[in-house]
Parts: C-alpha cells; structure tokens; sequence
C-alpha cells in the first residue's frame, strides 16, 4: 500500500467532460453495416472535394476518420491506435490524427455491474464490499471502474468491470477487419507489408485486453521491477480479480493529464499546487525518461501505454505508473540491436546507429540501401541540431517529429518496421506528450548519453556487491556478448552487401518487366482499334498483323475498361 506521506495535495480542477452518462446497454446490431456506412459516406465527401480542388484536404479527411472511429468504438479505437504507429505505411497527418484517438464510452448500469461481480466472484456485490460507488469514475469501451471498499484492505480500491457486451461487438469488428486485410492482400496493396503480422498483433491485443488476469500479473511483475526505480505502482487485490473483474489499490494523485490541462488553463494555481508538494517537473521528466529507458532495455519489462492519464504524480517528485493492461517485452535478438542502435544514438554515431536500426525492420529499402541511409542520418542530423535552439518549438525538436521525418523516409522507400520497433516507438511518442511539459527544452540526445552513463554504474555496483566467482562468470558472459555482437555486425555487412546485389539482380528483373508491360500495352492498343477503332487503321495496307488482331475474340468496352485499370496498376507497382 502506498506511503501516506507520498499522496499530494490534489489538483482541484472545474470538472471535464469525461465520463459519458451511464445507461442501459443496447446490444448494437447490425455493425458491419454501420462501419460501411462510415468507409462509404467519408469515401464519397472526400472524392467530390478532391474533385472540386478543396485545400488541406489530407488534414480534414485525417479529423473525420478519427471521428468516426470515436463514434463506433469498440474494437476499431484499438485499430485505430495501432495504426497510429504505421508512419511507414500512412501520412503522417492520418497517423497524428489516430494517435489522439480517445476511448471514451458510456457507462453501463449497477444491474449489470451486480449480475458480473456475481458471476465472476461467486457473491453478491453488498456481501463482498463493505462500501461500492454506483456510479463508474471512468468508462471505456472494454470496461468501466468503480471506487469502493473490501474488509481485507485498509484503503480505497478500483475496481475494473468488464461490458457485457465486449465478446459479442468485438467479434463483429473482428470478422471486418479480417475481411478488410484479406481483401488488402489480395489486391496486394502495399506488398512489402506483412499484414499476417497486424492480425496476429490485434489477436494478441484482444487477448490481453479482455482478460484482466493478464493486468494482474503485470502489476504484480511491474511492482518488482520498479521498486528499483523508486517508481510505484497500485497494488492487486488477487483474491477480488478474475477474468472479468480487476481489484487494485486506488491511488489519489495528479494525473499527467490534468496537469497539463491546469498549466493551459491555470498556470499559477498549478504552480502553486506544485510547490506545496515539492514536485520538480524537470525531475520528474527525467525520472520518466530514465525508467522507460531501465524498463525497456535493462529489466526487458516496459510500461506500454504511457500516455499522460496513466501517468501520475506524488509527492516529492515522484511517480506512480497506473493501467498496466499493456506490457512490452522484446525478443532478446531485438533487444540486443535496439541497445547498441540507442547507445550509438546517444554517442551521436549515426551510421552505426542505423546499421542496427535497419537490421530491425522487418523489410529493407526497394532501392539503394546506402542511400536510404543517408537520407535517415539526415533526419537525425537536422534534428539534433535543433536541440541547442531554444526559440524552436517543443513539438518541432520533440520524439514524435524526428518519427514523422523517418517515417516519411521509410514510406517513400517501402520499409516496413518490425512490430516490436513500433511498439516502443509508439511508447516513446505517448510519453512525448508529458515530456513535452514537463522539460520542453529537453536535449534528447544528452538523455539518453546520461541513462548509458547511469546504467555503467549501475553494473559496476552489482560487480562490487558480487564475489569473485560471479565476476568471473559476468565477465565470461560479457565477453561471449561481445564476440556475438562483433559477429551480428559482420554479418550485417555482410546482408547489406548481399541486399545491394539483390536489388540490382531485381531492379534488372523490374526493368524488364516494365519493357514486356509498355510492348503488353502496344499489342492490346493494336487489338483495340481493329475491334472498335477499325476506321483509325484503315489506311494500313493488309497484313498478318492486322488479321491476326481481327481474330481475336470481340471484347466488349467494360471488359477493355478493366484490362487499363489492371495494366495502369501493375506499370505503377514495378
């Protein structure tokens, strides 16, 4: 249980629209029909006003998408969400625009919160809670959270219900979206891109989010793991959390969240509420950023969902983490790359840096490697070198512009980044938002330099606690390390020359295919005219060719219409 002498002041602020109003579920049917009716109503606006020449049109188009998705919920804000992190895939106004996605829901009635608590823990709601809030302080579309009281713990708790009607509306998005991606496939629109991988991904996402014993179990890890840290984390009730039910300490401090709308609204009272609580949000900022960097590349356990609302502050400047429903953790292959790639970063070795990075997408450039390269060591340049302008905005030196920049370079050269890269980048743009008030005139490149230089000594204290037994065996273990990273970067060398030759071998094949397209289009021309143009070629003197055209079977002009459409395609994929 928390410290009595870490629960801050609170930040009092006019009340926010939230919570929607509580109400008895309505089963939605007929789903799928409402989804298409979105695609078909956004797909006709945005063609009659490209048609008409309308300006900021990607900008507007990339604000209704979101809008809908708000508004059919469910399942699709996930989707949403997670391809929010496809800058390689999508502009990066689409993906700004996904990642400010809110999972905001109605609450559900205390007739249903009873008939689950029962179910899930074998008594009625008033047997098993001394005191129970009826009505919900948050709601989402996966679940709503009550405040209340058990015999066996001294403080309050939340409790987290699960909507009865999860199952059922995320299986409907769920066969949509499985349909969407096979089409997708089919019409092979952005080939280079693994979508097996996203449903593989969204399968696991569902997983992990509709049963709450995955939450408990990573509370109870993240509690240990981040006791390290000094970064605390609500306890779990295990003996009042099931599968659909999650029990857990309530903590009462600052939310991230609130106190950015306070410093936009209020700033002084902010400020003076910060100070009555010795909160220095410079620590905390670099606090936040060192733990994610400790979690993410020393305990291979991260927080992933830092977004300011699941961020808060105690006092003295120090932090809670809440809503633990999604853990990273990367593939020890992964994690090794990602390593050196971050301490190249922070060394400002961008060539090596990228040697590593590109060696964690899951496809490599269609074109020159090197020069891919070089266009990526120029986003890192350009944007160290706005670190030392102070007159520059937060967002213009921020985490999630240097992403924007990458991605459009990924995009334009058809990378496609491996999920687990994504996954922390998106952990890293959602923590941006905090960063970015917290210590706006923040020198990336020196904080990740000054966790590298913290993680050194972390090591050399371990060696002194240890005995000369465990120091041999570390050393045996470093220096194994050390002869697998040199062979990992020889043999990358090695796959980039290998790649270089591959794509010459393909851009030939490509260039000949392009050759049989453009003489494939010329013949069908020839045959065209003599089936419906045959005035065009009557001047021409007989010939095999002319009858050879004429023998052909008659086409009618929809399916001639067709036979361009799939040319023009296939002359644009090559």
């Amino acid at each position: 249980m928390i410290q009595p002498d870490l629960i801050p002041i609170p930040l009092e602020l006019p009340p926010e629209q939230r919570l929607l109003p509580v109400n008895n579920l309505s089963f939605l049917k007929n789903r799928i029909v409402l989804v298409l009716y979105e695609v078909s109503r956004l797909t006709l606006k945005y063609s009659l006003k490209n048609a008409m020449g309308a300006a900021n049109l990607k900008t507007e188009l990339a604000r209704d998408i979101r809008f809908s998705i708000e508004k059919l919920g469910g399942l699709l804000i996930k989707v949403g969400q997670l391809l929010s992190l496809r800058l390689d895939l999508f502009p990066a106004e689409i993906c700004q625009e996904l990642s400010k996605l809110q999972d905001r829901s109605y609450g559900f009635s205390l007739d249903y919160v009873r008939q689950i608590i029962q179910e899930e823990l074998g008594l009625p709601l008033e047997r098993i809670f001394i005191e129970f809030e009826e009505r919900p302080f948050a709601a989402a579309s996966i679940s709503q959270v009550h405040r209340a009281r058990i015999p066996s713990f001294p403080g309050v708790v939340a409790v987290k219900v699960q909507r009865p009607d999860v199952e059922e509306k995320f299986g409907q998005d769920l066969q949509l979206i499985r349909f969407l991606l096979s089409l997708i496939k089919k019409l092979k629109l952005q080939s280079y891109v693994d979508w097996d991988n996203i449903s593989l991904e969204l399968d696991q996402m569902i997983q992990e989010e509709i049963d709450y014993r995955y939450e408990a179990s990573n509370l109870e890890r993240m509690t240990v793991t981040l006791r390290e840290h000094n970064i605390y984390v609500p306890a779990v009730i295990g003996d009042y959390s099931t599968k659909k039910v999650l029990t857990m300490e309530y903590i009462p401090g600052i939310l991230m969240s609130d106190y950015i709308r306070a410093a936009s609204t209020d700033p002084e009272y902010l400020e003076k509420i910060l100070r009555l609580n010795n909160i220095d949000p410079k620590l905390v900022g670099k606090r936040l950023f060192e733990s994610f960097f400790r979690q993410m590349l020393e305990d291979n356990l991260f927080h992933g969902d830092l977004h300011p609302g699941n961020v808060m502050l105690l006092r003295d400047s120090h932090i809670c983490l809440i809503d633990l429903g999604a853990i990273g953790s990367l593939d020890s292959h992964f994690l090794r790359y990602y390593r050196r790639s971050m301490q190249a970063l922070g060394e400002r070795d961008y060539d090596r840096a990228l040697d590593y990075s590109l060696m964690l997408c899951d496809s490599l450039p269609t074109g020159d490697i090197e020069n891919v390269k070089a266009q990526l060591i120029q986003c890192y340049r350009q944007w160290d070198a706005k670190m030392n302008i102070r007159s520059l905005s937060y967002h213009e030196k921020s985490i999630s512009s240097i992403g924007v920049q990458i991605g459009s370079v990924m995009r334009r050269n058809r990378v496609s980044s491996s999920w687990q890269l994504l996954r922390v980048f998106r952990t890293w743009g959602l923590m941006d938002a905090s960063l970015n008030y917290l210590v706006p005139n923040a020198d990336y490149m020196s904080l990740v330099g000054g966790y590298f230089r913290g993680a050194v000594k972390r090591s050399q204290l371990q060696l002194k606690q240890l005995g000369i037994t465990e120091i041999v065996m570390q050393l045996t273990e470093k220096v194994a390390e050390f002869s697998d990273l040199t062979t990992i970067e020889l043999r990358g060398k090695a796959v980039r020359k290998r790649i270089v030759a591959e794509q010459k071998t393909s851009s030939k094949l490509a260039d000949k295919a392009r050759k049989l397209l453009w003489l494939g289009i010329i013949v069908l021309a020839w045959i065209f005219l003599h089936q419906h143009l045959e005035t065009a070629v009557s001047w021409l003197p007989p010939n095999q060719y002319s009858a050879w055209a004429k023998s052909v079977p008659n086409l009618a002009i929809e399916v001639w219409a067709g036979i361009l459409i799939i040319w023009i395609y296939l002359l644009k994929i090559l």
